[in-house]
């Protein structure tokens, strides 16, 4: 599978950008150009020049205003330039190139038939392009190109699983997080080719980068969840990747139903994916002798299930918290999600006394051989303890703004408290925690450490955590 660079202004291409970021030469099995006329017409106008300078296959766009372009001009006297082009490829509009496509007449150039539609609901608006486009189901002669917003991963996935059974040649992409899998994992998914940008902003990924991911030996995970677009874990799997020097990626695969998280952990297999990871809100729905996963590695035919929820909170607090708050035992956790079971679990292995407190009765969701260990509290029968050495939000208030204090009370006299939600300024808790001189900490420290636990059980390659650390603090 090729990778066309989309070149959306003649100055770039002029001026060597594409060598220096591509180095002294351009692989002609791996690349080749999308020239973006309805961006800049100068493209048109040194084609010639163009061709013969880089020597790469072309496609030639004239993209109009209303499918995301910038063209609202006479097409036909356009197109017609474009035709008499030595091209490899035109992009023709479905909505309104078809009659010109009709007189290409030039057997060298094959015809790409396009639509963008970005309403959303993905795989719905693609079976009513199926429908119109019947005329050119299993045509060997047209690349059929469908570009739209998917609702989530699974819309992303089944759109394209649907357009295999239709169309022979194809390109059908999504826009946004829920669309990279379809340019990341194209070879896999039989694309035709796909588009990668050679300047930042254009709101596709980078070029370099998608070349990256089709070299061997390349490191291809992610997460699952509902909701993931404020997620750090792309930035940290970046760090820990380049720190290695491994290429890969990491996605964020988002699900709104959870009936379709089996259909996805099949698909992801299928793609050679390494592994994922898993978060709220399906961390308990994983099939698995543990209690909770939030680490899954894909390894040949076997899938293998981790928490590294529980080691990376185990590190969290031995590397960052024991040796400076030696005298720390009595912890209450607000919660009894998954999160709050994993850091249960790790703060029994330390040694240390627990006590759960949740909106509702846990008796049915935790196993029983924590319950036996801990006591437990609803949020109405609950006494705030003055005892109490550590306080941590477990729960999702935070995610929003919310402050869990307005909840469930922090007793002023608790030596610390600890916070799983970040964001790039502090949580609303660690807010009032520094208000009211009591030491907290938010979830970025955990989260590293669980992260870089997964990286290291994927890559089967250990992290120098120090350094990477440092960097993603920077960054973050």
């Amino acid at each position: 599978m090729k990778i066309a660079i989309v070149i959306d202004s003649f100055d770039i291409i002029n001026d060597n950008s594409l060598m220096q970021d591509f180095g002294s030469k351009l692989d002609h099995d791996e690349l080749m150009l999308e020239l973006r006329i309805d961006k800049d017409i100068r493209l048109l106008d040194n084609f010639e020049n163009i061709k013969e300078k880089y020597n790469l296959e072309t496609i030639l766009t004239l993209r109009s205003k209303n499918e995301g372009g910038e063209f609202d001009g006479d097409r036909e006297e356009i197109i017609s330039q474009m035709m008499k082009k030595e091209t490899d490829y035109i992009d023709f509009e479905f909505d309104r190139d078809i009659e010109y496509m009709k007189n290409l007449g030039n057997e060298k150039i094959t015809p790409i038939l396009s639509k963008h539609n970005l309403k959303g609901n993905m795989l719905n608006e693609l079976n009513n392009f199926i429908t119109k486009s019947k005329k050119f189901h299993n045509s060997n002669d047209v690349i059929i190109k469908f570009v739209g917003k998917p609702l989530d991963t699974v819309d992303m996935l089944k759109s394209i699983d649907i357009s295999s059974e239709v169309y022979k040649r194809k390109i059908i992409l999504g826009i946004g997080i829920n669309g990279e899998i379809s340019r990341v994992r194209g070879a896999k998914l039989n694309q035709e080719f796909v588009f990668g940008s050679i300047t930042e902003g254009i709101g596709i990924l980078k070029a370099k980068e998608l070349l990256e991911t089709q070299k061997n030996n390349n490191l291809i995970c992610g997460l699952i969840g509902s909701k993931l677009g404020h997620s750090q874990s792309p930035l940290l799997h970046k760090i820990f990747r380049e720190q290695l020097d491994i290429f890969g990626f990491y996605h964020l695969l988002e699900i709104k139903n959870i009936g379709d998280l089996e259909y996805i952990m099949d698909k992801l297999k299928e793609l050679s994916f390494n592994g994922v990871n898993v978060t709220f809100p399906f961390k308990n729905k994983i099939k698995s002798n543990l209690n909770s996963v939030n680490t899954i590695k894909y390894d040949n035919l076997e899938i293998k299930h981790y928490n590294t929820d529980i080691s990376g909170f185990k590190k969290f607090y031995e590397f960052h918290i024991e040796a400076d708050h030696s005298n720390l035992n009595k912890f209450l956790i607000f919660g009894g999600g998954g999160a709050a079971i994993s850091i249960c679990k790790a703060l029994l292995d330390l040694g240390k006394e627990v006590i759960i407190v949740n909106r509702t009765n846990i008796n049915d969701k935790w196993p029983k051989s924590l319950i036996s260990q801990v006591k437990y509290f609803t949020l109405d029968n609950y006494e705030v303890d003055k005892n109490l050495d550590v306080y941590i939000n477990a729960t999702t208030l935070g995610h929003n703004g919310e402050n869990p204090a307005d909840f469930l009370r922090v007793p002023n006299e608790v030596k610390m408290v600890i916070d799983i939600n970040y964001n790039n300024d502090k949580t609303e808790l660690v807010k009032y925690c520094k208000k009211h001189s009591i030491p907290a900490y938010d979830g970025k420290l955990m989260l590293f450490h669980q992260a870089a636990d997964a990286f290291e059980i994927w890559s089967e390659k250990k992290i120098y955590r120090k350094d990477a650390l440092e960097e993603y603090l920077e960054l973050k």
